[in-house]
């Protein structure tokens, strides 16, 4: 399966208004066939990605591909509120090649111009959710998000992607469909998926055509439990990281899902690992604990991990 490149004048209007703490290496698009008439606008459908090359004095290492979950997309990764390295940069550095792949049907990938029915999310409805404070905009005494001033608060919101959704996982199965082709076209790769990104995760998993070198659940969505027969999960490492406040922002069917997910995978003589940050001592980390001012330590910890399991 062949990688979808659009045409120049496409990513020129795309890039004039995206600006980056550190700008990627290389950018592109990506589309499977199916995606291709899902909605009614033959523009829809593409998926951005960004590539972030190791320094050249570092031994290049594996491939990674990251995406973000619902209402967020490749800034996740690719900065950080107050300009500090974003999550993506970090990583490179440490000699992985780092691709950063949008959600078709958000912003960034594309949304025809005439549509009107989109959706954006908005920083004090998701305050406690995704573990910033308990009401906007007090943070928790140890938070570790950028989000104390005015200022960074503002930078948050405008982060925030337009995004266009038909409901169910239409999104999802699109994500899915594109993360095919990607890592498809690499011959092979960890992926690191953030959020509602498991559902498209899940799905392709299933699919049995992708080949890993390692998952990494970022607080993921839909995580299978003790239901987990995905012969993926049983041949390569499943690593499920999570933050702080799990009860208080009521994430805690995730987190059971997740730590039984790793616990199926261990059952059957799979490898499998679930980081809880604050055991480890590490606190005040919210749902997007990428961006977080210790987001280099969250790096160093991904990366030890996969080192540990030969992915380097």
């Amino acid at each position: 399966m062949k990688i979808y490149v659009t045409p120049t004048f496409i990513c020129s209007l795309l890039f004039t208004s995206i600006s980056y703490a550190g700008a990627p290496d290389q950018t592109f698009f990506v589309m499977h066939p199916d995606n291709a008439n899902m909605t009614e606008f033959d523009t829809e459908g593409m998926s951005l990605v960004q590539r972030y090359y190791p320094p050249r004095n570092r031994r290049r290492k594996p491939n990674i591909v990251m995406v973000a979950g619902h209402s967020l997309d490749s800034r996740l990764y690719t900065q950080t509120p107050d300009g500090r390295e974003s999550f993506a940069e970090l990583v490179a550095a440490q000699g992985y090649n780092v691709y950063v792949m949008d959600t078709p049907f958000y912003e960034l990938s594309g949304i025809d111009p005439s549509r009107t029915n989109t959706n954006q999310a908005n920083l004090s409805s998701v305050w406690k959710k995704w573990g910033f404070g308990n009401t906007y905009p007090t943070r928790w005494p140890d938070s570790q998000y950028p989000s104390e001033t005015e200022a960074l608060r503002n930078a948050i919101q405008a982060s925030f992607p337009e995004y266009f959704g038909a409901g169910g996982n239409y999104n999802s199965i699109a994500t899915a469909n594109n993360l095919e082709v990607l890592i498809d076209d690499l011959g092979s790769a960890t992926l690191m998926f953030h959020s509602a990104a498991g559902v498209a995760t899940f799905e392709l998993i299933d699919r049995e055509t992708v080949t890993f070198d390692a998952l990494i659940a970022y607080e993921p969505l839909q995580c299978p439990g003790n239901n987990a027969n995905y012969p993926n999960m049983e041949t390569v490492p499943f690593i499920a990281i999570y933050g702080d406040y799990i009860s208080q922002r009521r994430q805690t069917g995730r987190y059971d899902a997740c730590l039984a997910t790793v616990n199926k995978v261990l059952s059957v003589g799979g490898n499998a690992e679930f980081v809880d940050l604050p055991e480890m001592g590490i606190t005040g980390n919210s749902h997007l604990y990428v961006q977080a001012y210790n987001n280099s330590q969250i790096a160093d910890i991904m990366v030890n991990a996969l080192e540990y399991y030969g992915i380097d």
